[in-house]
């Protein structure tokens, strides 16, 4: 499976939806944050630390992206939007709702990646290697707030608050592929780096 900003959109605007929060402009505020999330993740590249038996080249696929455990993000979020003044009764569930709607999205993410040395065994990725930026997120939900008319006073702020929490996921981001390839005329033990890429 692979990711879609409109799952990770239904997912937050249901989360919401059960709370009570009901707005005008719920959906197309959750489609802009589902939107720019993925498409700042969509594509990115990864590296690995391989274990197995080489030594020859092997195919990498694996499922799923696991993010920072816990509330780091969802705390992160809540703090940035509060920086700016934006602070209401609800805005610890709306930021935990973003959080985990993201790590749920994420988990669907599909991995491929090429390993040089390593044709049968593991590939796990090396935290921090996913280059997912706040910088990139912000701007991703600024052009899709942009399309979506959400441009308020204030939504710039919100947009960067946004980037800040959901990066702050990507940090130690880490996630395994299962490498499979032909084996070489003698299997020896292999340990190796690869590099793959997040659909």
């Amino acid at each position: 499976m692979a990711l879609s900003g409109s799952s990770l959109s239904d997912t937050l605007f249901l989360l919401r939806q059960s709370k009570g929060n009901v707005g005008e402009n719920l959906k197309d505020l959750t489609d802009t944050i589902g939107k720019g999330t993925v498409n700042s993740v969509v594509g990115k590249p990864f590296l690995t630390i391989d274990t197995g038996s080489g030594v020859a080249p092997g195919t990498g696929t694996g499922a799923g992206l696991l993010l920072i455990p816990g509330n780091i993000s969802s705390i992160l979020l809540l703090a940035s939007i509060a920086s700016f003044g934006g602070m209401g009764e609800d805005l610890p569930g709306f930021c935990d709702d973003v959080e985990n709607s993201v790590i749920l999205e994420m988990s669907k993410a599909t991995l491929s990646s090429l390993h040089p040395a390593v044709y049968l065994g593991v590939g796990s990725i090396v935290p921090g290697s996913i280059p997912v930026t706040s910088v990139e997120i912000t701007s991703q939900i600024l052009i899709e707030g942009l399309s979506a008319n959400l441009l308020g006073l204030l939504f710039p702020s919100f947009a960067s608050a946004l980037g800040t929490g959901i990066a702050a996921g990507f940090l130690t981001a880490g996630g395994q592929v299962t490498i499979s390839g032909s084996p070489p005329p003698v299997p020896t033990p292999g340990a190796g780096a690869g590099t793959g890429v997040i659909s």
